[in-house]
């Protein structure tokens, strides 16, 4: 395998000094590996910076899609999901992908891996990266699934791919325009899908034709840590925890934790540690009963107070517009709590 035929995509957004030393890293790393690489930046970086990579691409168009319509399927299992209302980047990550693979076809590669910038490979990982091209030299594409039997959740922190599948088949939106008229990703109603959960719905009608390989992934520290067990992936994402309203049940909120690596977490309902549910993967959550009276909620992550709310019947419907705990059907039960 010709390493010359193979092309990392690192996407960065960088607005600070720290986030552009874990960039610097990222693309070093791959540096080492004997890779070229092809830098796609939404945020200015410094020329000396620039340099570091075979090629730089500069897309001043770093689009948020409107908070209030981009609800994330953050978690699911095969009973139910926690929804959350990010800034939503997933356009932009979306769009990057797509131009990247584009420009990889046309510089003459055969197949990519993308990535994002706080993905920091380790060295004794770097046999994964090589792997991961050998399995593209007779599949079109590779995509981590962290979703349930129910529902696919495809990850865009990477994702591998063949060049030409991407550019003339698959054809991800790279514009605004094209990410709207696209069912997969825009609904009919205006709401947005996640990159996550849409281009799960994209790919559908290539898997029976076309040889697309899904790695599914319930690793607890990462959603990647199999492939990647030495590795520091999503560096720069803090460990998410919050309260999501119930609609079935006001009176039962869900209090969820996505775990990361290396992090130690605590959770004190009313002053009494708890041990939360894992559910699979990075995923923690615990049902708490506010029917009767207010919960104290403190958590902390490597002891430091991350969240410190007191819940109750007549706040929580505050936490709707935040995150949202829904459930799917069971044994022929039919559910409308969208």
């Amino acid at each position: 395998m010709s390493k010359h035929k193979n092309l990392i995509i690192v996407h960065s957004y960088c607005p600070s000094i720290e986030k552009e030393s874990i960039m610097v890293d990222c693309i070093s790393r791959f540096k080492e590996f004997g890779y070229n690489v092809l830098h796609i930046s939404n945020f200015p970086v410094r020329d000396r910076y620039q340099a570091l990579s075979d090629y730089y691409f500069h897309n001043n168009k770093n689009i948020l899609l409107d908070r209030s319509k981009s609800r994330v399927r953050w978690f699911a299992n095969n009973i139910f999901y926690i929804s959350i209302y990010p800034n939503c980047t997933s356009y932009t990550c979306c769009s990057n992908c797509s131009i990247g693979a584009n420009m990889a076809l046309l510089l003459g590669y055969d197949n990519f891996i993308y990535t994002d910038y706080d993905n920091i490979i380790a060295h004794e990982d770097s046999n994964a990266i090589g792997d991961l091209f050998r399995t593209l030299e007779t599949s079109d594409a590779i995509f981590f699934d962290s979703g349930s039997e129910k529902e696919s959740f495809y990850e865009f922190a990477m994702v591998c791919g063949s060049s030409r599948f991407f550019s003339e088949n698959l054809k991800l939106p790279k514009t605004i325009d094209e990410w709207e008229a696209d069912r997969s990703y825009t609904l009919p109603n205006g709401n947005y899908r996640s990159v996550e959960e849409g281009t799960a719905h994209k790919i559908l009608p290539f898997i029976k034709y076309n040889n697309i390989k899904i790695i599914k992934s319930d690793n607890k520290e990462h959603r990647m840590g199999n492939i990647f067990p030495n590795s520091e992936i999503d560096k720069c994402t803090p460990c998410g925890v919050g309260v999501a309203y119930n609609p079935k049940d006001k009176t039962k909120p869900y209090v969820f934790l996505v775990n990361k690596k290396g992090c130690e977490h605590k959770v004190y309902i009313d002053g009494e540690l708890i041990n939360l549910t894992n559910y699979g993967g990075q995923f923690s959550a615990t049902e708490v009963n506010i029917e009767n009276e207010a919960k104290d909620i403190k958590v902390l992550i490597d002891n430091e107070l991350m969240f410190d709310k007191s819940i109750s019947i007549s706040n929580i419907k505050e936490y709707e517009s935040m995150a949202s705990v829904g459930f799917f059907p069971q044994d022929g039960e039919t559910i409308t709590n969208e």
